[in-house]
Order: structure tokens, then sequence, then C-alpha cells
């Protein structure tokens, strides 16, 4: 006879992204138990076990480029030349330059995602964000990332602490 042995399912990783234009923060449930102290008395310690689920930082938090380094490229702006006089000016960019910057950060973003599911770093995802920025974000997500979105939420909460991000997941995850 053959020793087999049952394989258990692995849980799904789920992955909750929280951005807005400027940063974003990936976090993740975990288990936590805790142990709480009840009533007794010295020689007896009782205690409570609870299981409750947090929201942990997975690595880093990502942030867009400061403005700052676009200043340099405000400074260079070509000179243009009248065809009417001999007068100089600075020629201003088409370009909105926070548009530019938000935009190269919801690149960044879709990259990290990107590469996160392509080496199994989650199963599955959950995307917290002001409407615009998921409508920019699902632009440049691949396939297999999409195909892992659970739920979505068009909403700015990057400004809260993780208890009040987790009473926001138990409706939607």
């Amino acid at each position: 006879m053959h020793n087999e042995t049952k394989a258990t399912p692995k849980k799904p990783v789920v992955w909750i992204l929280v951005a807005d234009g400027r940063q974003a923060q990936i976090y993740t449930r975990k288990k936590m138990h805790k142990m709480i102290p009840m009533a007794g008395n010295a020689k007896h310690h009782h205690y409570d076990e609870t299981g409750e689920q947090e929201l942990v930082p997975v690595g880093e938090a990502l942030h867009a480029e400061s403005p700052e380094i676009y200043e340099k490229g405000r400074k260079s702006l070509g000179r243009v030349f009248e065809s009417a006089g001999s007068a100089h000016h600075m020629g201003e960019p088409h370009v909105n330059i926070d548009d530019e910057i938000r935009a190269h950060f919801v690149k960044k973003i879709a990259s990290h995602l990107n590469t996160a599911r392509a080496q199994r770093q989650f199963n599955r995802l959950v995307l917290i964000a002001p409407a615009k920025l998921l409508g920019e974000l699902r632009e440049h997500l691949g396939k297999t990332v999409e195909m892992s979105v659970m739920a979505e939420l068009s909403k700015d909460l990057t400004h809260c602490d993780n208890k009040s991000l987790a009473a926001h997941l138990e409706d939607i995850a």
C-alpha cells in the first residue's frame, strides 16, 4: 500500500492595497493569538485566548516622487523666440506635473503588483483607492492580477490606522 498524505489546501494569501495619488501600502491579514489575563489569585492565573485577525503591512510603503524632482525640468525649459521681434521667453510645459507624477506612481504600483503576483506572493487582492486612481490602476494591471481582484472600495483610506481600516474591510473581505 502507498503511504498517501492528503495535502491540505493552502489558505489563499490576500493582499489589501490602500492607495492615493501620493502613497500606497499593502497589508495582509494575520491571525494573532492573544492571551488576555482574567481574574484570578496569585497562585492561579487564568487566561482567555483570542484569535483576532489584524492587518499587517507587507513590505515598505510606496511613495510617489516629490514634485521638487520635476522643478529642475521646469527651470530648464526651452527658450521660445518670437518672430515679430528679438524677445525671448520661457516656454510653459503642456503637461500638468501633478498628473504626470500620479501617472508614474500608478505604473509603479501596478508593476509592483504584477511582479508580486507572478512570484505568487498573493492569490487574492483587495483594492482601496479613490475612484479615478482605481480606473488608472486597472489600465496597467496584468491579466493574472485582474483575475485575483476580489473586491474594490473607491475611498481614500490612507489616513486610517489599522483598526479603522479593518472596520472598513469587514463588509468587503
